[in-house]
This record gives C-alpha cells, structure tokens and sequence, in this order.
C-alpha cells in the first residue's frame, strides 16, 4: 500500500495489534505463517510491465530465522542499504532488545513492560555509549498513551486510543509533534480474525479534503488480495496481489499490481522445522 500524505498514521494502525495488542501472538501469526516455519528468504523483483517476467532491476530481500515456538530471532533486509537485527526475549516471549546493525553504525532497543505485558520503556543505545536517549510510555487503560523523551524535556506525544471488544484499535488520534501540522483520527474496522477492512483518516477539523479511504479483502486463509485507496484528490489507486502456495499454505509467489498493471513479484523460499 502506497499512503501518500501521512505515511506514519495508516502504518502505526496497521500495527497497532502488534504493538498494543490484547492478544499475544508470536511472529508466525503476526506473519501469516501456517507450520513450524524455520526461515523464510523473501526475494522482491520490479517488472517491466505485465507481459514481462522477473526483470531484475533490483533485487530486495528480506531474510528471517525463527525459534521453534514462532518468535523472530535474526532478519537481514536489503532495500536501499543492508540492515541485519537480532532480537532477544525474556521467559514470557517478551521482547527485551532489539540490536540493529546497519552498515557500521548499532542501535540497541530496550523494552520494558508492566505486569499485563503492555510496554511502559524503550531505550536507544547507539554504538554503545556515543548516543542515548529513553522514551517512556504510560498506558491509561488504552484510552490514552503518553509518550516522552527523558532527553528533550520539550517533547511528548499523546495518542488517544479507542478498542473494540475484541482489542482491536477502533479509533486512534495521532497528534504530530510538529506543531505546524493538524492532528488527525483514524477509525478502523476488522473482520473475526482481526484483520483490518477499513480504515478512514482524517484531520480533527474533518475536513472533506482532508479525508483518505482504505478498503482492504482477503483470501480464505488470510493473505491480503487487494487494497483500495482513496487519495484526497479523488484519485482511486487499486492493488491486487496473486499468490502460489506451497503444500503446507504459505505463499511462495506474490504478485503485485497496481491498476492492472504487473509492479512487482516477489519469491519466496521457506524451510521448516522437522515434527
């Protein structure tokens, strides 16, 4: 999904169920991943146009190992530059640090959370000792999250949160902490297995051209099949994905087109642990 305006509000909905999230589900639900999945390499190539196969103009890819019980433990992503993480857990499935590595330079991320799992802390570490700043999150019963940076005293955020009976984000209000820009509400609705069917976003003022639209569908086994969007200048941009499918159901070719138009496949390899 292309989100052209405010990028940072329609990603934090989407993962919102993860990072705020009632349920505690591990990274293979999070991905969509049926079976023991030991490792998936997922390789991301651009297409001409859709009468041409694999034009490898570049080539993305995304490479992740998971523990036997479904939680990540390495990724190494290329896109414009090479980043490898390492993740750590606590004896709950907690995550607790996160260590990215990107062309020389470490970022540590520290995680802390109450006695419901909800994170309150995350510290950043960079390259050990040059950088250091903590952000604390405090959690009002998820009416109301305030965050602040122990670093700058002038800078806070905070997000007014609405769920529904089943934990998902109903409602979310996103204040930017540059001044200059209006907040803005997203409201959400979700099918039986929590995926996300629409999304409306729009400024505090509600504005009728400040509105955006999102329509999203799926397949049985829950891999997105198209998207909608509608943009504030009334355009309508439509992606449909196709997919091939190993025998155990996860998907070993994605196609993306936008419009029509054959924009991208993506191959993936995927091994599993032995039963």
């Amino acid at each position: 999904m292309r989100i052209l305006d405010k990028p940072f509000v329609f990603l934090f909905i989407l993962y919102c169920p993860f990072l705020f999230g009632q349920k505690h589900e591990n990274d293979w639900q999070k991905m969509n991943l049926r079976g023991k999945v030991k490792s998936t390499s997922e390789y991301c190539y651009k297409a001409e146009d859709s009468l041409q196969l694999l034009k490898q103009n570049t080539k993305d890819y995304d490479i992740r190992v998971y523990s036997d019980n479904g939680y990540l433990l390495t990724q190494k992503v290329s896109d414009w530059e090479l980043h490898f993480r390492i993740f750590q857990y606590d004896k709950k499935d907690e995550l607790i640090l996160c260590t990215t590595i990107t062309e020389g330079d470490k970022v540590d991320e520290k995680f802390k959370y109450d006695v419901d799992g909800n994170e309150i802390e995350r510290d950043y570490i960079r390259n050990d000792t040059t950088e250091y700043e903590k952000n604390f999150t405090k959690n009002e019963k998820w009416g109301e999250i305030v965050t602040y940076n122990e670093k700058d005293a002038n800078w806070s955020e905070i997000d007014s949160i609405k769920k529904d009976s089943a934990g998902n984000t109903s409602s979310f209000l996103y204040p930017y902490p540059n001044p200059t820009n209006k907040p803005y509400i997203s409201k959400c609705r979700y099918d039986s297995k929590g995926n996300i069917l629409e999304a409306l976003i729009y400024s505090k003022e509600y504005k009728p051209d400040s509105i955006e639209y999102f329509r999203f569908k799926y397949n049985k086994m829950g891999d997105q099949i198209s998207s909608e969007f509608n943009t504030e200048q009334g355009s309508v941009v439509n992606e449909t994905f196709i997919y091939k499918f190993d025998k155990i159901g996860n998907w070993t070719r994605r196609e993306e087109l936008n419009n029509g138009k054959l924009i991208k496949i993506y191959l993936r390899e995927i091994t599993y642990y032995k039963d």
